[in-house]
Formats: C-alpha cells, sequence, structure tokens
C-alpha cells in the first residue's frame, strides 16, 4: 500500500506546494465614491415645485402638447443659478427663508405655439421671482430650451406662427413647494 499522498490535499494544477503557500490576498474593490452631500451640490435652480402636477397637466389641451415632450418636473423658476453663486443676494436670501414651505399659485392662462406650452402664474409680488413672467413650462419642442416660455409669454413680441391662448377660469389655483433644485 502506498502511503506516499497520504493525509495530502491535492492540489490544483499548477498551485504552489502546500508549504510554500502564503496567505492569498485579494485587493480590495476600491470604496465607492464618496456621495456628494446635497448641500455641498451647487445650486441649479430656486424653484415652486408644483405638488399635484396632475392637476397642472389636466389644465392643458391635448392639442397643445402635439409635438412636444412633457416637461417630467413641473415648477416656477424663481431664480436661475447654473450652478453658480447668486448675482442677486438679496433675493437669493429671501428664497432661503421660504424653502420648505407650501405656496398656492394662481394659475392665470395656458398659452402655446409650435415651441412650447406654459401656463402663466399670477404673481403680485406673492413670491419673489426673477422672471418677468412668472410659469410653469408645461412641454417643449425637441431642441427648444426651456427659458423660451419667458418670450412665449411676453405679448410685447412679435411672434411667429399661430400661437393658442387659452384663459384658466379665476381663482385657479394649485399647491407648490419651494425648493433648491441641486
Amino acid at each position: 500500500m502506498c502511503l506516499k499522498n497520504a493525509g495530502k490535499v491535492k492540489e490544483p494544477r499548477g498551485a504552489p506546494p502546500a508549504g510554500d503557500q502564503k496567505p492569498s490576498v485579494t485587493p480590495a474593490a476600491a470604496p465607492p465614491a464618496p456621495q456628494q452631500d446635497q448641500a455641498e451640490k451647487p445650486i441649479i435652480y430656486a424653484a415652486i415645485v408644483m405638488t399635484v402636477p396632475v392637476g397642472v397637466k389636466a389644465l392643458v389641451p391635448a392639442d397643445y402638447m402635439e409635438g412636444k415632450e412633457a416637461v417630467e418636473n413641473l415648477h416656477i423658476t424663481t431664480m436661475f443659478l447654473g450652478g453658480k453663486p447668486p448675482e442677486d443676494v438679496e433675493m437669493f436670501s429671501e428664497l432661503e427663508k421660504l424653502e420648505g414651505k407650501t405656496i398656492d399659485v394662481t394659475l392665470v392662462r395656458v398659452v402655446s405655439d409650435a415651441k412650447a406650452t406654459a401656463i402663466e402664474v399670477r404673481n403680485n409680488n406673492e413670491f419673489p421671482c426673477q422672471n418677468k413672467h412668472a410659469h410653469i413650462t408645461v412641454g417643449l419642442a425637441p431642441g427648444v430650451p426651456a427659458k423660451y416660455s419667458n418670450e412665449l409669454l411676453d405679448d410685447s413680441l412679435q411672434h411667429e406662427g399661430e400661437r393658442n391662448v387659452l384663459e384658466i377660469p379665476p381663482d385657479t389655483s394649485l399647491p407648490g413647494v419651494f425648493q433648491f433644485v441641486r
């Protein structure tokens, strides 16, 4: 009887002899990238985010959205920062005091052309807003920037093509919450 291999574990081919083995060290996976805290991310814009988006969408006739993509995060931009420090520090300070607070906004009219559909919002100094026309952009044609809604709502400008306007019944309001979008 041959006892040469008795009590030994058969090593896989190419493995070093049992006595020469060093503990195998598997390199640790790189630690996950640290999550940037919300407070550290730059602010893109300050807004009143609509808490009942279905209520906003219900006011827009289907034909006003033809050829446009619906905006997902319905909001009223009160100040655009683009990740930079605010130019209007006083207004920014006012908006900071409002963060997290709910406000009912009064909707005035739905305006639409081939490029965009927006809902004008009444603002009789109820909230700070750097836009001439407080509004909710509801839909945009491909390639059209959201800021186009400011032009769409400006009655003093010459508008190319057809512009549809639907007045919303007086005192129609929906809630929104002041937020800084990062």
